[in-house]
């Protein structure tokens, strides 16, 4: 049984859980500390945030969005429908949901071992009436969830609403911006790699939001599209590793053995002939994610994690192959959610992108850093607010030096970037 944190300092940390609410930082960096301060506080040995969305096929989805307790892949990656099990009772009804690991509502999902915390708290994120998500809690099997831990959880919920109220004011902001004249907005980031750089925003779509392409393509084109990405990152890898070693050249020699699995590239092609290619590729990189976690801990987790993420790169890049779009142009800023891995740094190298812009923090010493500060390309990370104000073709100048993007910078601004070229 977890220690208990009571009295004053219960109530001190309680109204810092309001403050951490009101941050302005990237969404999910905000909704994972608080994760953490409630699994402290309450105390509880899971804590997941559902957020309510809409999927590329219009469905009424409730995905985890931030978590402590299970592992980071699962974030993303677990999906469910609005009245599916008992989290998407709650958000269907609008109530809180118990369980002691009984309830007949409760679905089990594939690689998260729930049944070691059978005690459930599921709590709705409302905001006049309508449900924004909901806050998951779990517990052990010997430490079931009192009546005082229902009433204190039910307070915890507010932070949660606070946060994305704040996201949605921030939107609201920039959407009313958007309706006169192009307005000049600055935004605070992380400076990862150096410089300064001008370009047009380009935004990078995650796969689970893409479209099915126009024409289904055969499994014979799939298998092709990932043969094509394969030679084409294996020609860069070719070139880096001609002048690094040590470490760096052991990465992405991982990297490399994820390019020639067969195994997988047959994977990919009988899900794509069964579901279309960008439901088959997005399934593919899910259960890849949570299938073997189901016995994974300690290195071997962290193992699987990476690999996991450059898997969902992977099925991203054969997408964009076969779409004909690559990630970036020329030039071009790409603005993504989470910072990237091996795999598409590799991609990005060969694109020649002006800057990256990532909304999530990124490790300075992760193989993607590396990467990108190899290719010497200005990134900011860590940057509150980007896709509620950037918009696809935005021009930006991107400040590595000093940590802020500048949207719709001013002339002056722009003259003086464009004299350090």
């Amino acid at each position: 049984m977890k220690a208990r944190i009571e009295g004053d300092e219960r109530v001190r940390r309680l109204h810092r859980l309001h403050d951490e609410g009101r941050v302005y930082e990237p969404l999910r960096v905000v909704l994972h500390r608080l994760c953490g301060e409630v699994a402290t506080l309450l105390p509880a040995d899971v804590v997941s945030v559902y957020l309510r969305e809409r999927s590329a096929s219009d469905e009424d989805l409730l995905v985890m969005r931030a978590n402590v307790g299970f592992t980071r892949v699962a974030v993303g990656n677990v999906q469910l429908a609005v009245g599916e099990g008992i989290t998407g009772m709650a958000a269907e009804t609008g109530e809180v949901v118990a369980s002691d690991g009984t309830h007949d509502r409760f679905a089990r999902v594939e690689g998260l071992r729930e049944e070691r915390f059978p005690h459930f708290l599921a709590l709705p994120i409302l905001r006049h009436g309508d449900v924004l998500g909901v806050v998951v809690l779990q517990r052990a099997e010997d430490d079931p969830f009192t009546a005082k831990d229902v009433t204190l959880a039910a307070a915890i919920v507010g932070p949660f609403a606070l946060a994305l109220r704040g996201e949605r004011a921030r939107k609201k902001a920039a959407r009313e911006s958007r309706r006169g004249a192009n307005r000049q907005v600055r935004l605070k980031g992380r400076a990862l790699v150096p410089g300064k750089a001008l370009g047009r925003a380009e935004l990078l779509r995650a796969l689970g939001g893409v479209t099915e392409l126009p024409e289904r393509p055969g499994g014979e084109d799939v298998s092709e599209a990932f043969a094509s990405v394969a030679r084409r990152l294996n020609q860069r890898i070719d070139i880096l590793l001609e002048n690094e070693g040590g470490d760096f050249a052991a990465e992405l020699a991982n990297v490399r053995l994820l390019l020639s699995d067969e195994r997988f590239r047959r994977t990919a092609v009988e899900e794509c002939e069964q579901r279309g290619v960008a439901a088959g590729l997005w399934a593919l990189a899910r259960r890849y994610a949570l299938a073997p976690l189901q016995t994974a801990s300690g290195e071997e987790l962290e193992w699987l994690e990476r690999r996991a993420a450059e898997i969902s790169a992977l099925c991203r890049l054969v997408y964009s192959n076969l779409e004909q779009r690559p990630l970036v142009r020329p030039g071009g800023a790409l603005l993504m959610a989470e910072a990237p891995g091996g795999l598409l740094c590799l991609d990005i190298l060969d694109r020649r992108p002006s800057a990256i812009v990532v909304a999530d923090p990124m490790a300075d010493d992760s193989l993607g850093a590396r990467l990108l500060a190899h290719a010497a390309i200005p990134t900011l990370v860590s940057v509150g607010g980007l896709f509620s104000w950037v918009r696809e073709e935005d021009p930006l100048l991107i400040d590595a030096e000093e940590g802020f993007l500048h949207i719709h910078p001013s002339p002056e601004l722009t003259a003086r970037a464009r004299k350090l070229d």
